[in-house]
C-alpha cells in the first residue's frame, strides 16, 4: 500500500506542514492496528524524517496500544494517549491521521468510537486536514444519514470487566460516522 501524495506530503515535511521551529512533526493518530499506516511512518523514519506520533488507544480492542508498540520497534517516537485526552494534547498537534473500517458513497468515515470528535476537535482548533488512511477494498455501498444508522451494520461492543449498575443504560456502538 502507497500514501496518498498528500500523505507522503505530510511525512515528506512539506512547507505546508512543517513542523514548528526547534521540534519535530506531531501527528496525532487514531487508526486501527493498520499495516499500511504503519508503512507510512516506517518509510518516513527510514528517511530520517523528525517526527513523533501520539497515539490514541483505541479501545475496547487496544488497536493503538499495538500500533504504538510497533512504532516502538521501529524507534519512532511515540506518546500513548487514553482515548479521552485527545482535547487535552490537541495543541500539540500538526496534524492527524485517522483509519476506516469504511469509506461511504458521501465520503463520510466509518470508523473506531471517537474519529467523529477528533475530526470536530481539529477542526474546531483549525489544525490542517484530516487525513483518512483506507485501503481500496474498503469503500462500501452505504449512505448513512447520522450516527443511529450504523447501529444495526456494526456488532456492539462488551463492557468487560465493568460492573453497571441496574436501571443504567449502555452505549455499546463500536464505531461512529464522520461526515465529510
Amino acid at each position: 500500500m502507497q500514501p496518498s501524495p498528500a500523505c507522503l506530503d505530510v511525512l515528506r515535511g512539506s512547507e505546508k506542514y512543517r513542523a514548528r521551529p526547534g521540534r519535530s512533526l506531531q501527528c496525532l493518530v487514531k487508526i486501527s492496528y493498520l499495516m499500511g499506516a504503519l508503512y507510512w511512518f516506517m518509510t518516513a523514519a527510514q528517511n530520517k524524517k523528525l517526527f513523533r506520533v501520539l497515539c490514541t488507544e483505541g479501545r475496547p480492542d487496544k488497536t493503538g496500544v499495538l500500533l504504538a508498540k510497533e512504532l516502538a520497534k521501529l524507534d519512532v517516537p511515540v506518546k500513548l494517549l487514553i482515548d479521552s485526552a485527545v482535547a487535552y494534547s490537541m495543541d500539540e498537534v500538526d496534524v492527524v491521521f485517522v483509519g476506516a473500517d469504511g469509506v461511504v458513497e458521501s465520503d463520510g468515515v466509518i470508523n473506531m468510537m471517537g474519529t467523529y470528535q477528533i475530526a470536530l476537535l481539529a477542526n474546531s482548533m483549525n489544525k490542517p486536514p484530516v487525513y483518512v488512511a483506507a485501503e481500496s477494498y474498503k469503500f462500501a455501498r452505504l449512505y448513512p444519514l447520522d450516527q443511529k444508522d450504523l447501529q444495526q451494520a456494526l456488532p456492539p461492543i462488551d463492557l468487560i470487566g465493568v460492573h453497571v449498575p441496574p436501571k443504567v443504560e449502555v452505549e455499546r456502538s463500536a464505531r461512529d460516522y464522520t461526515p465529510p
